[in-house]
């Protein structure tokens, strides 16, 4: 049984197996890829989402979404393995959206990008930035594929990278988090996180995850560790897909009628908003122009 909130419930699992990949329970592939459920009153699940796809009033920041561009990399691969199975020399959306992350301003003393895609994973990708004030700004990366070549406005493009960004909020307000991001750097638990940039600030941060020993400088005692001092976390989540074109979106949500799949993906969209401030935490869009 699925509820609305995303939990699998059952007396008796069964174990799925997809091609030549690893056995799995399939109670855990439900939830790591929840099917999308519609109900006769109007309302829609995809695993913790949950929203009215009927004709709504929502309103929707268009400004939450942020066009880049996507020349040379095909949309509908999302990792580097499935850009190079293809062997047509183009880049997967993961690979566009690290270079998209590593030019982005650096906005506290210290920033890391890791990496961490995967069964469990917490994010795609992490970026980890720790402020003058002492807190840390943690923004967590969700991106999928688009299922067409070309952008358009797709409610199944955005269905499931929303329920996955939607269900990593548990990370913002945990104890544990810290203890996880250093086991998964150091391959103690999986999927193993990878540093893609900030190797410059790496003892640093194995510092905060209490990695190392304490270390003494000039001016005494290192600051004790994350891991035991719990800073202010702010969070914010990012959703990358490239098959949404912001361009045509925000045209047919100027139409006296709107399209029901323009509609779907507002309601969505307000759905997403709204849970993040609901948190405390900003929500941001990647897609294409």
């Amino acid at each position: 049984m699925i509820d609305t909130a995303g939990r699998i419930t059952a007396s008796r699992d069964l174990v799925v197996r997809r091609g030549y990949g690893n056995a799995a329970s399939l109670s855990a592939a439900l939830e790591q890829q929840p099917p999308t459920i519609y109900f006769l009153d109007g309302t829609t699940t995809v695993g913790v989402v949950r929203y009215d796809s009927r004709a709504s009033t929502s309103v929707f920041d268009p400004r939450l979404m942020t066009p880049i561009d996507w020349t040379g990399v095909d949309i509908t691969a999302e990792t580097p393995r499935t850009a190079q199975a293809r062997g047509n020399g183009e880049a997967s959306v993961h690979d566009r959206l690290a270079e998209h992350l590593r030019r982005l301003p650096r906005r506290g003393n210290h920033r890391w990008i890791i990496h961490n895609d995967g069964a469990g994973e917490i994010a795609d990708y992490l970026v980890v930035e720790e402020m003058p004030s002492g807190e840390v700004r943690l923004t967590l990366w969700h991106a999928k594929a688009s299922r067409e070549p070309t952008p358009g406005v797709r409610i199944k493009d955005v269905q499931e990278v929303a329920a996955q960004a939607l269900r990593s909020r548990r990370w913002f307000p945990s104890t544990t988090l810290w203890n996880e991001l250093g086991a998964r750097l150091t391959g103690q638990a999986s999927p193993r996180a990878t540093l893609v940039d900030g190797s410059d600030d790496e003892c640093i941060l194995r510092h905060r995850l209490d990695l190392t020993e304490d270390q003494d400088d000039e001016e005494g005692v290192e600051p004790p560790p994350w891991t035991r001092r719990y800073p202010v976390v702010r969070g914010s989540i990012g959703i990358v897909q490239p098959g949404l074109s912001a361009r045509e979106f925000s045209a047919k949500l100027g139409l006296e009628a709107v399209p029901a799949g323009a509609q779907s993906l507002r309601e969505l969209f307000s759905v997403l908003s709204d849970t993040a401030l609901s948190d405390g935490a900003d929500l941001v869009l990647l897609v294409s122009p």
